[in-house]
């Protein structure tokens, strides 16, 4: 069996939208900036979304938005803002009795589907990801911006239709960074890219090794995080693959191991600058910082006796603490079930988590996807929303899709596992 090892070292169609005003009294929306200027200040890389590369929406300074779910039978959709203060949700949308359905409204987002909507430089993001060269029509990656407050809309970059974006998407402050696949011949390269925002252009930035499965994780400075395995082996007596974090210097290409364990020995998250790790042997869950290599010990007996590893979740981490899920196994008089702990940052806190939803009959816990101040923005719920769709056969029918209920929670009341959620209106 290999030994996991913890070492310290050194250091779609996207065409750009935005929401528009409900009934009653509205909250400004965000005022249109310039594009930021060139800065000569040293690299800066900061992932924009948390683990796993999940896009749940753009954090903007004093507020959130969001894509709808619920797209029309034309493929179309909106942005929408909610401002933290007032905590009003509003399409992106200044003019007064917009219908918010054609491209003059700045939320509207023609054939939407797959749109990831993200912040970066003073700038609404959206990337459509592509389809690569599968399907009847392949869908080529788009990058578009637009003003925080959905003006100005244009295309900034565009690739060619045997080529995929995929995130974590970074930034410096001024460019985008996602990782970029292209297939030649059957044959895949991957490479993360840098993306100006201004001029279009595109410039690799390292290397990823499609045979290890390399993927990007997090990002810090002028550093990222990458995750592989290696190749399986079907001919080999080990029952785990070898996975390896690594810590890469974007201008050096320099690469130090974080951590590595084989897949039978635990699993880890990354979120932002710590590597959040569940370690099977000890039954503990630790966070590494990975840019030093510093180890913290945020639970202990995390799994009782009977519980599968795989059915537990790093669901969150921030500051400190984690939150966790695993299937709890059921007995005569206990039927079992998803089951969350709150732990940290001392390894005796550890507490059972309640603030859950119930999403197709299994609890999910409340999400915290931003933070403002001294509270998490969060999604609390969902609601079913109908959607008319049409069959391949040209027939109408109205599917229920599941839209996001936002709130905010104060930081504490949520690490406590109780306390009121302001939901957004």
């Amino acid at each position: 069996m290999k030994h996991k090892r913890v070492l310290a070292g050194s250091v779609c169609l996207a065409a750009l939208l935005c929401a528009c005003a409900g009934r009653g009294q509205t909250p400004a929306l965000p005022a249109g900036s310039p594009a930021p200027a060139a800065t000569a200040a040293p690299l800066e890389l900061a992932p924009l979304q948390d683990a796993e590369g999940t896009v749940y929406g753009a954090a903007g300074l004093d507020g959130y938005y969001s894509v709808v779910s619920t797209a029309r039978a034309d493929g179309s959709l909106n942005i929408r803002y909610t401002d933290y203060a007032s905590m009003q949700t509003v399409y992106l949308c200044t003019q007064p009795n917009c219908a918010h359905d054609s491209e003059s409204c700045t939320s509207y987002q023609p054939g939407g589907s797959g749109v990831s909507l993200m912040m970066a430089g003073g700038q609404l993001v959206l990337v459509s990801p592509g389809t690569g060269p599968w399907g009847e029509q392949p869908s080529p990656p788009r990058v578009c911006v637009c003003g925080p407050d959905g003006s100005r809309r244009r295309q900034a970059a565009s690739f060619e239709a045997n080529q995929q974006l995929d995130g974590p998407y970074l930034t410096d402050g001024k460019n985008l960074y996602a990782a970029l696949r292209t297939v030649q011949a059957q044959t895949a390269t991957e490479e993360l890219v840098c993306i100006d925002l201004g001029s279009g252009a595109v410039s690799t930035i390292l290397p990823l090794d499609t045979a290890r499965s390399e993927r990007v994780r997090s990002a810090v400075g002028e550093h990222v995080l990458l995750v592989s395995l290696d190749e399986y082996d079907q001919n080999s007596l080990e029952t785990g693959r070898s996975c390896a974090y690594k810590r890469v210097n974007v201008n050096t290409l320099e690469r130090e191991t974080v951590l590595e364990y084989s897949t039978g020995e635990g699993r880890a998250v990354a979120f932002g600058d710590a590597l959040v790790f569940y370690d099977a042997e000890q039954n503990s869950i630790l966070s590494i910082d990975w840019r030093t290599g510093r180890r913290q010990l945020l639970a202990r007996e995390v799994l009782p006796a009977g519980a599968d590893m795989l059915t537990l979740n790093l669901c969150f981490y921030d500051e400190g603490r984690v939150l966790y899920s695993f299937e709890a196994p059921g007995s005569e008089t206990y039927p079992g079930g998803r089951v969350f702990f709150a732990a940290g940052p001392e390894e005796t806190q550890k507490t059972e988590f309640s603030l859950t939803y119930p999403d197709m009959e299994r609890p999910l816990p409340v999400n915290p996807i931003a933070k403002t101040g001294g509270s998490y923005f969060v999604i609390a719920g969902e609601t079913l929303q109908p959607r008319e769709d049409r069959r391949e056969d040209g027939t109408l029918f109205t599917a229920n899709i599941p839209e996001p209920v936002y709130g905010k929670i104060r930081c504490e009341d949520f690490w406590a596992g109780s306390g009121p959620i302001e939901t957004a209106r």
